[in-house]
Protein backbone atom coordinates (compact mmCIF):
# COMPACT_ATOMS: atom_id res chain seq x y z
CA UNK A 1 0.00 0.00 0.00
CA UNK A 2 2.79 2.45 0.93
CA UNK A 3 4.62 1.61 -2.30
CA UNK A 4 1.53 2.50 -4.30
CA UNK A 5 1.19 5.76 -2.35
CA UNK A 6 4.81 6.71 -3.13
CA UNK A 7 4.32 5.97 -6.82
CA UNK A 8 1.16 8.07 -6.78
CA UNK A 9 2.99 10.99 -5.16
CA UNK A 10 5.81 10.78 -7.73
CA UNK A 11 3.23 10.72 -10.53
CA UNK A 12 1.52 13.83 -9.16
CA UNK A 13 4.85 15.67 -8.89
CA UNK A 14 5.71 14.74 -12.48
CA UNK A 15 2.27 15.84 -13.62
CA UNK A 16 2.74 19.19 -11.87
CA UNK A 17 6.18 19.68 -13.46
CA UNK A 18 4.79 18.87 -16.93
CA UNK A 19 1.85 21.22 -16.37
CA UNK A 20 4.26 23.95 -15.30
CA UNK A 21 6.31 23.60 -18.49
CA UNK A 22 3.25 23.69 -20.76
CA UNK A 23 1.77 26.58 -18.84
CA UNK A 24 5.01 28.54 -19.22
CA UNK A 25 4.93 28.09 -23.00
CA UNK A 26 1.33 29.32 -23.18
CA UNK A 27 2.03 32.29 -20.92
CA UNK A 28 5.10 33.22 -22.96
CA UNK A 29 3.04 33.24 -26.17
CA UNK A 30 0.31 35.34 -24.56
CA UNK A 31 2.94 37.61 -23.00
CA UNK A 32 4.66 38.22 -26.34
CA UNK A 33 1.32 39.23 -27.87
CA UNK A 34 0.60 41.61 -24.99
CA UNK A 35 4.03 43.22 -25.21
CA UNK A 36 3.70 43.75 -28.99
CA UNK A 37 0.32 45.38 -28.40
CA UNK A 38 1.75 47.62 -25.68
CA UNK A 39 4.74 48.61 -27.82
CA UNK A 40 2.41 49.94 -30.50
CA UNK A 41 1.34 52.60 -28.03
CA UNK A 42 4.60 53.14 -26.17
CA UNK A 43 5.26 56.45 -27.92
CA UNK A 44 1.91 57.86 -26.87
CA UNK A 45 2.09 59.59 -23.51
CA UNK A 46 -1.45 60.82 -22.95
CA UNK A 47 -2.67 59.83 -19.44
CA UNK A 48 -5.52 57.79 -20.94
CA UNK A 49 -3.10 55.86 -23.16
CA UNK A 50 -0.62 55.36 -20.29
CA UNK A 51 -3.48 53.93 -18.24
CA UNK A 52 -4.36 51.51 -21.05
CA UNK A 53 -0.73 50.43 -21.37
CA UNK A 54 -0.50 49.83 -17.61
CA UNK A 55 -3.83 47.97 -17.60
CA UNK A 56 -2.48 45.65 -20.31
CA UNK A 57 0.82 45.10 -18.53
CA UNK A 58 -0.67 44.49 -15.08
CA UNK A 59 -2.62 41.55 -16.51
CA UNK A 60 0.51 40.33 -18.30
CA UNK A 61 2.58 40.42 -15.10
CA UNK A 62 -0.22 38.77 -13.13
CA UNK A 63 -0.07 35.75 -15.47
CA UNK A 64 3.47 35.06 -14.31
CA UNK A 65 2.52 35.32 -10.63
CA UNK A 66 0.35 32.25 -10.96
CA UNK A 67 2.02 29.69 -8.63
CA UNK A 68 2.03 27.10 -11.44
CA UNK A 69 3.85 29.44 -13.83
CA UNK A 70 6.31 30.85 -11.31
CA UNK A 71 8.18 27.57 -11.25
CA UNK A 72 8.92 24.68 -8.91
CA UNK A 73 11.26 25.07 -5.94
CA UNK A 74 13.87 27.77 -6.52
CA UNK A 75 13.39 27.78 -10.30
CA UNK A 76 12.91 31.33 -11.51
CA UNK A 77 11.87 33.31 -14.55
CA UNK A 78 12.60 36.82 -15.73
CA UNK A 79 9.70 38.95 -16.96
CA UNK A 80 10.70 41.57 -19.51
CA UNK A 81 8.54 44.68 -19.86
CA UNK A 82 8.45 46.88 -22.98
CA UNK A 83 9.54 49.94 -21.01
CA UNK A 84 10.64 50.93 -17.51
CA UNK A 85 7.64 50.77 -15.21
CA UNK A 86 6.93 51.37 -11.54
CA UNK A 87 5.52 48.17 -10.04
CA UNK A 88 3.95 48.57 -6.60
CA UNK A 89 2.78 45.87 -4.21
CA UNK A 90 0.48 46.39 -1.25
CA UNK A 91 -1.22 44.15 1.28
CA UNK A 92 -3.83 45.45 3.71
CA UNK A 93 -6.56 43.70 5.70
CA UNK A 94 -5.76 40.40 4.01
CA UNK A 95 -6.01 41.82 0.47
CA UNK A 96 -2.90 41.98 -1.74
CA UNK A 97 -2.70 44.20 -4.84
CA UNK A 98 -0.27 44.88 -7.65
CA UNK A 99 -0.19 48.29 -9.33
CA UNK A 100 1.64 49.34 -12.48
CA UNK A 101 2.36 53.01 -13.07
CA UNK A 102 1.58 55.91 -10.77
CA UNK A 103 -0.88 58.75 -10.41
CA UNK A 104 -3.93 58.86 -12.68
CA UNK A 105 -2.32 56.48 -15.17
CA UNK A 106 -1.84 53.69 -12.61
CA UNK A 107 -3.68 50.40 -13.02
CA UNK A 108 -4.22 47.94 -10.15
CA UNK A 109 -5.30 44.35 -9.80
CA UNK A 110 -6.20 42.35 -6.72
CA UNK A 111 -4.05 39.28 -6.17
CA UNK A 112 -6.23 36.30 -5.27
CA UNK A 113 -5.11 32.90 -3.99
CA UNK A 114 -1.44 33.90 -4.26
CA UNK A 115 1.19 35.09 -1.83
CA UNK A 116 3.61 37.53 -3.46
CA UNK A 117 6.58 38.76 -1.45
CA UNK A 118 8.43 41.83 -2.71
CA UNK A 119 9.45 45.38 -1.85
CA UNK A 120 6.56 47.81 -1.97
CA UNK A 121 7.95 49.60 -5.07
CA UNK A 122 10.14 48.36 -7.92
CA UNK A 123 11.14 50.64 -10.83
CA UNK A 124 12.39 48.39 -13.63
CA UNK A 125 11.94 47.09 -17.16
CA UNK A 126 12.41 43.50 -16.02
CA UNK A 127 11.47 41.62 -12.88
CA UNK A 128 12.63 38.22 -11.68
CA UNK A 129 10.19 35.85 -9.99
CA UNK A 130 10.58 32.44 -8.41
CA UNK A 131 8.61 30.29 -6.02
CA UNK A 132 9.14 28.43 -2.78
CA UNK A 133 6.79 25.58 -1.77
CA UNK A 134 5.00 25.94 1.57
CA UNK A 135 4.38 22.51 3.11
CA UNK A 136 3.20 22.63 6.72
CA UNK A 137 3.05 19.66 6.73
CA UNK A 138 0.89 19.11 3.63
CA UNK A 139 1.10 21.25 0.52
CA UNK A 140 -0.49 24.60 1.39
CA UNK A 141 0.64 26.90 -1.41
CA UNK A 142 3.58 28.19 -3.45
CA UNK A 143 5.00 31.50 -2.24
CA UNK A 144 5.95 33.75 -5.15
CA UNK A 145 8.94 36.06 -4.67
CA UNK A 146 9.66 39.04 -6.93
CA UNK A 147 12.63 41.39 -7.19
CA UNK A 148 14.61 43.59 -9.55
CA UNK A 149 17.68 41.67 -10.76
CA UNK A 150 19.76 44.84 -10.38
CA UNK A 151 19.23 44.69 -6.62
CA UNK A 152 21.91 42.99 -4.52
CA UNK A 153 21.44 41.10 -1.26
CA UNK A 154 24.14 40.68 1.36
CA UNK A 155 23.61 37.79 3.78
CA UNK A 156 25.68 38.06 6.96
CA UNK A 157 26.17 35.01 9.14
CA UNK A 158 27.75 34.35 12.51
CA UNK A 159 29.35 31.11 13.73
CA UNK A 160 25.96 29.54 14.53
CA UNK A 161 24.29 30.42 11.21
CA UNK A 162 27.24 30.00 8.79
CA UNK A 163 26.41 26.51 7.49
CA UNK A 164 22.73 27.34 7.07
CA UNK A 165 23.38 30.55 5.11
CA UNK A 166 25.94 28.96 2.79
CA UNK A 167 23.58 26.05 2.14
CA UNK A 168 20.73 28.49 1.46
CA UNK A 169 22.68 30.48 -1.13
CA UNK A 170 23.66 27.23 -2.87
CA UNK A 171 20.00 26.21 -3.09
CA UNK A 172 18.93 29.46 -4.77
CA UNK A 173 20.84 28.57 -7.91
CA UNK A 174 19.02 30.80 -10.40
CA UNK A 175 19.65 33.97 -8.40
CA UNK A 176 23.01 33.18 -6.82
CA UNK A 177 24.62 36.14 -8.60
CA UNK A 178 22.35 38.49 -6.65
CA UNK A 179 23.77 37.31 -3.31
CA UNK A 180 26.89 37.87 -1.27
CA UNK A 181 27.36 35.74 1.84
CA UNK A 182 30.02 36.57 4.41
CA UNK A 183 30.63 37.04 8.13
CA UNK A 184 30.87 40.84 8.30
CA UNK A 185 28.76 43.80 7.15
CA UNK A 186 32.01 45.33 5.87
CA UNK A 187 31.89 42.94 2.90
CA UNK A 188 28.56 44.37 1.69
CA UNK A 189 28.42 46.94 -1.11
CA UNK A 190 26.76 50.25 -0.23
CA UNK A 191 23.70 49.60 -2.38
CA UNK A 192 23.08 46.08 -1.00
CA UNK A 193 20.10 45.09 1.11
CA UNK A 194 21.74 43.73 4.27
CA UNK A 195 20.23 40.67 5.96
CA UNK A 196 21.82 39.34 9.14
CA UNK A 197 21.04 35.92 10.57
CA UNK A 198 21.33 37.28 14.10
CA UNK A 199 20.17 40.48 15.84
CA UNK A 200 21.89 43.60 14.51
CA UNK A 201 20.74 47.25 14.38
CA UNK A 202 22.87 47.83 11.26
CA UNK A 203 20.90 45.47 9.01
CA UNK A 204 17.80 46.06 6.90
CA UNK A 205 16.44 42.69 8.02
CA UNK A 206 17.37 40.46 10.99
CA UNK A 207 16.45 36.77 10.78
CA UNK A 208 16.77 35.25 14.23
CA UNK A 209 16.69 31.48 14.67
CA UNK A 210 14.58 30.16 17.55
CA UNK A 211 14.79 26.46 16.69
CA UNK A 212 17.52 23.95 15.85
CA UNK A 213 17.97 24.79 12.15
CA UNK A 214 15.92 27.91 11.36
CA UNK A 215 12.61 26.01 11.32
CA UNK A 216 10.90 29.03 12.88
CA UNK A 217 11.92 32.32 14.44
CA UNK A 218 11.77 36.11 14.42
CA UNK A 219 12.12 38.55 11.53
CA UNK A 220 12.94 42.19 12.36
CA UNK A 221 12.52 44.89 9.73
CA UNK A 222 14.28 47.92 11.24
CA UNK A 223 12.47 47.52 14.57
CA UNK A 224 9.21 46.11 13.18
CA UNK A 225 8.79 42.50 14.19
CA UNK A 226 7.21 39.53 12.46
CA UNK A 227 7.89 35.78 12.33
CA UNK A 228 8.84 32.98 9.95
CA UNK A 229 7.36 29.49 10.22
CA UNK A 230 9.52 27.51 7.77
CA UNK A 231 12.32 27.98 5.24
CA UNK A 232 10.03 29.32 2.50
CA UNK A 233 8.75 32.16 4.70
CA UNK A 234 12.32 32.83 5.89
CA UNK A 235 13.48 33.25 2.28
CA UNK A 236 10.44 35.45 1.56
CA UNK A 237 11.57 37.87 4.28
CA UNK A 238 14.81 38.53 2.40
CA UNK A 239 12.91 40.11 -0.51
CA UNK A 240 10.02 41.77 1.34
CA UNK A 241 9.17 45.00 3.05
CA UNK A 242 7.58 44.67 6.48
CA UNK A 243 3.99 45.60 5.57
CA UNK A 244 3.77 43.09 2.73
CA UNK A 245 5.52 40.35 4.69
CA UNK A 246 3.47 40.69 7.88
CA UNK A 247 0.18 40.87 5.97
CA UNK A 248 1.05 37.78 3.96
CA UNK A 249 2.25 35.79 6.97
CA UNK A 250 -1.21 36.33 8.47
CA UNK A 251 -2.84 35.26 5.20
CA UNK A 252 -0.65 32.14 5.23
CA UNK A 253 -1.86 31.30 8.75
CA UNK A 254 -5.44 31.48 7.46
CA UNK A 255 -4.59 29.28 4.46
CA UNK A 256 -2.96 26.64 6.71
CA UNK A 257 -6.08 26.63 8.87
CA UNK A 258 -8.36 26.17 5.84
CA UNK A 259 -6.16 23.41 4.39
CA UNK A 260 -6.16 21.66 7.77
CA UNK A 261 -9.96 21.72 7.80
CA UNK A 262 -9.99 19.77 4.52
CA UNK A 263 -7.59 17.16 5.88
CA UNK A 264 -9.62 16.91 9.09
CA UNK A 265 -12.62 15.86 7.02
CA UNK A 266 -10.53 13.40 5.03
CA UNK A 267 -9.12 11.81 8.18
CA UNK A 268 -12.64 11.50 9.61
CA UNK A 269 -13.88 9.74 6.46
CA UNK A 270 -10.87 7.40 6.40
CA UNK A 271 -11.47 6.54 10.06
CA UNK A 272 -14.97 5.36 9.15
CA UNK A 273 -13.84 3.25 6.17
CA UNK A 274 -10.48 1.82 7.12
CA UNK A 275 -9.37 -0.67 9.77
CA UNK A 276 -6.72 1.73 11.12
CA UNK A 277 -7.47 4.46 13.63
CA UNK A 278 -7.03 8.06 12.50
CA UNK A 279 -8.00 9.58 15.85
CA UNK A 280 -4.49 10.67 16.84
CA UNK A 281 -3.56 12.32 13.57
CA UNK A 282 -6.98 13.94 13.29
CA UNK A 283 -6.64 15.52 16.74
CA UNK A 284 -3.22 16.97 15.78
CA UNK A 285 -4.64 18.38 12.53
CA UNK A 286 -7.43 19.99 14.55
CA UNK A 287 -4.90 21.59 16.89
CA UNK A 288 -2.81 22.82 13.95
CA UNK A 289 -5.91 24.38 12.42
CA UNK A 290 -6.68 26.22 15.66
CA UNK A 291 -3.09 27.45 16.11
CA UNK A 292 -2.87 28.62 12.49
CA UNK A 293 -6.17 30.48 12.78
CA UNK A 294 -4.97 32.23 15.94
CA UNK A 295 -1.66 33.04 14.21
CA UNK A 296 -3.53 34.62 11.29
CA UNK A 297 -5.11 37.11 13.69
CA UNK A 298 -2.12 37.74 15.94
CA UNK A 299 1.25 36.24 14.91
CA UNK A 300 3.51 35.37 17.86
CA UNK A 301 6.69 33.37 18.36
CA UNK A 302 4.74 30.84 20.43
CA UNK A 303 2.29 30.50 17.53
CA UNK A 304 5.12 29.99 15.03
CA UNK A 305 6.61 27.31 17.27
CA UNK A 306 3.25 25.57 17.68
CA UNK A 307 2.64 25.48 13.92
CA UNK A 308 6.06 23.91 13.38
CA UNK A 309 5.69 21.36 16.19
CA UNK A 310 2.18 20.24 15.20
CA UNK A 311 3.33 19.94 11.57
CA UNK A 312 6.20 17.68 12.62
CA UNK A 313 3.90 15.49 14.74
CA UNK A 314 1.44 15.15 11.85
CA UNK A 315 4.28 14.15 9.48
CA UNK A 316 5.38 11.35 11.83
CA UNK A 317 1.85 10.08 12.41
CA UNK A 318 1.07 10.15 8.69
CA UNK A 319 4.23 8.19 7.81
CA UNK A 320 3.41 5.62 10.48
CA UNK A 321 -0.02 4.77 9.08
CA UNK A 322 -0.33 1.25 7.66
CA UNK A 323 -3.57 2.21 5.95
CA UNK A 324 -4.01 4.98 3.31
CA UNK A 325 -2.23 8.14 4.39
CA UNK A 326 -4.10 11.37 4.99
CA UNK A 327 -1.91 13.28 2.51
Amino acid sequence: MKGNMLLSNKFLKNEKAQFTAVHWILVSIIGATIIIFALVFVGKTRPSQEYQNNAILVNYVDLFFNPFTSGVGSTGKEIKLPFQTEISFSCESGVEKITLGKGISASSKEIKDKFIFAKDKILTDKIFIFSQPLNLPYEVSDLVLAFDTQNKYCLIYDADSRDFVISLTNELTDIRDSFTACNSINCCSQDSRVITFYSSPEADVNIVNKAEEFEYGIVNFKGKQSFFIDKSTLVSAIFSDYEIYDCNIKRIGKKISLASGIYEEKATLLDLREECSYININSKITELSKEAEAFSRNPTLIGAKSIYEYSEEIKKLNRGLNCPQVY
